[in-house]
């Protein structure tokens, strides 16, 4: 008899713990809507991003630059975007003509890293193009994602 008033008793206890700690919950989230994800924010908005040309060195000019400026105001305006920085090697090309293209998608990463873009929304990549790699072009394109791709450094570009 003892032990179902004592049964009793703690249940007692504990719904007037639990309907006291529920009305405090109630009270700290009154007025606050809740946050949910919606399908714009999480997809990927921009849909071109203009080249960046280079010369025989792995340098931004200051008309890279420029360019530059224009990629990173997209960037922190779409949260969600990331980019691909397409360093553009041929199969028929120079070695040293797509190690330098690699060297420089890293310049343009760590020049976009320098003004406040995270570095897991630049991915340099490697885009194999049929003849000779002699296009002085790095594509940028925004996405969303970044599965099947060849990341730069390649082990047949590693430096000798």
């Amino acid at each position: 008899m003892k032990t179902d008033y004592f049964k009793l008793l703690i249940l007692l206890l504990l719904s007037i713990v639990w309907e006291t700690s529920l009305a405090q919950s109630k009270d700290s989230l009154k007025g606050k809507q809740p946050q949910y994800q919606t399908f714009d924010s999480i997809y990927c908005h921009l849909t071109q991003l203009p080249s960046i040309p280079y010369g025989r060195k792995a340098r931004i000019s200051s008309d890279a630059k420029k360019t530059l400026s224009f990629v990173i105001k997209e960037l922190n305006e779409n949260p969600c975007c990331k980019v691909h920085v397409k360093c553009k090697t041929g199969y028929c090309g120079s070695p040293k003509l797509s190690e330098l293209a690699g060297d420089m998608g890293n310049v343009i990463k760590a020049y976009l890293v320098k003004n406040n873009i995270a570095p897991e929304r630049v991915i340099v990549v490697l885009v194999n193009i049929a003849g000779n790699s002699s296009d002085s072009m790095i594509d940028l394109e925004p996405t969303d994602d970044s599965h099947n791709l060849m990341t730069v450094p390649h082990p047949n570009l590693k430096r000798r």
